[in-house]
Formats: structure tokens, sequence, C-alpha cells
């Protein structure tokens, strides 16, 4: 029947889009959490900690992938003492590569979102 085979093409694209936003959604968070770790941590390893942030949430076998897009921006002034407060921010870039499994994976296998996070420095150094 004609109908149903429209009917299951139409849910198949829903499902795909649906996978592609929820991982443009999780991607968005990802870059928030790695973005704010790196602004708790020391300035000196922001890059170490949003990629460790980042790489816990990779599941081998799933339909995205994430990564950061680029090294971390830390732009920071260090206490003239030594001692206190660190003043400046962090900006962390993410990557979500989506594979659709459906019809929209007809298109383009793959899909790349990207997200961009930035916080303020929070690390007092003792």
């Amino acid at each position: 029947c004609r109908w149903r085979y429209d009917f299951d093409t139409a849910g198949f694209f829903l499902i795909d889009i649906s996978i592609i936003a929820m991982a443009g959604f999780k991607n968005d968070s990802i870059c928030r959490e790695a973005c704010r770790a790196a602004a708790f941590g020391d300035p000196k390893d922001a890059a170490k900690i949003a990629k460790a942030e980042v790489d816990k949430y990779n599941v081998p076998g799933g339909f995205a992938s994430y990564s950061l897009g680029a090294a971390p921006v830390a732009q920071f002034e260090l206490p003239p003492s030594g001692h206190g407060l660190v003043t400046g921010s962090v900006r962390v870039k993410t990557s979500a590569i989506v594979k659709a499994p459906f019809v929209v994976g007809i298109f383009s296998p793959t899909y790349k979102l990207d997200s961009e996070q930035s916080f303020p420095y929070t690390y007092n150094i003792p």
C-alpha cells in the first residue's frame, strides 16, 4: 500500500531529524560542561581538563562522536602576589559528528555540529 510506504519514510525521516537535534543539544551541554570544568581548574591545564570532560561523553558505536573543535583559549592574569583569584576567561569549542541512520543519511552520511562557550575563571591559587 502506497500510504504505508509514505508513512514509514516520513517516520524514519523524523527519527533521523530527532537524532541530529538531540546530538546538537548534547553537544551544547558537553561544551558548557567542558568550559565550566576548565574555568574551575588551573589555567595552564585548561586544554587537558576540557578534553577529559569531552571524552567522558563518547560512547563507542553511538550515533554521534564528540571532540574538541580547537584547543581551548585561556586568557588570564595571575595575581601579582602569586596567590589569590585568577582573573580572565576560557573559551571552548566542541564538535559533534552525527550519523543519521535512515532516510537523511542518503543525502549526507554525516553531519557536523559545532558549539562554543565562554566562562570566567573561578580558580583560586593557594
